[in-house]
């Protein structure tokens, strides 16, 4: 026989996980907010209506706010190569880019974009299909959760503001859906 206790623990466990499968089925792309359970950091994609630099074949963009920070401290964008291979995410400091949106990929991977660039890798979504490509429209369904390949090294070892980090960022990779702006 189940105990009150029990049943209450389970009938809650089980509304606790209602909102993130209803979150995800309810919260376009483009609105998104991810949290990162290791470090707190915070991936909230944002409209491609607000975008600044950027190359054509941008598909999302999102901002990477770190924890103690209360503005985001990176801009981040994913891109379809020719919109049939995997996404590819890239991490800048903001500002570091021009603020005018670029018209050609010539103009957008100038002379500064590499210096620009901190992280660069494939982007994934985790969700009940398993591992699959992030969705390439900002309108889809946000995914359970985002895999950004090797960001938390990238950001523990990376040369990018060292000093202000000196090493102490513990993150992994895997973003959890825990919010939808509108």
């Amino acid at each position: 026989m189940w105990s009150r206790h029990a049943l209450v623990t389970i009938g809650l466990a089980g509304l606790l996980n209602l909102p993130t499968t209803s979150l995800a089925a309810d919260c376009a792309l483009m609105h998104a907010r991810y949290t990162e359970p290791t470090s707190g950091m915070v991936l909230q994609f944002i409209p491609y209506e607000f975008r600044k630099a950027h190359t054509p074949s941008t598909s999302s963009l999102f901002t990477l706010t770190l924890p103690g920070e209360d503005e985001p401290v990176f801009a981040g964008e994913v891109s379809w190569n020719m919109g049939w291979s995997r996404p590819n995410g890239m991490l800048t400091p903001p500002g570091c880019l021009d603020e005018e949106p670029a018209e050609t990929e010539e103009e957008a991977m100038g002379p500064d974009f590499e210096g620009c660039t901190i992280w660069e890798g494939v982007v994934y979504a985790l969700g009940d299909e398993g591992i699959t490509p992030l969705p390439a429209e900002e309108s889809d369904p946000a995914p359970r959760q985002v895999l950004l390949t090797d960001l938390g090294r990238t950001l523990r070892y990376g040369v990018w503001d060292y000093d202000r980090f000196q090493g102490d960022i513990l993150a992994d990779d895997v973003f959890t859906l825990d919010g939808c702006a509108s």
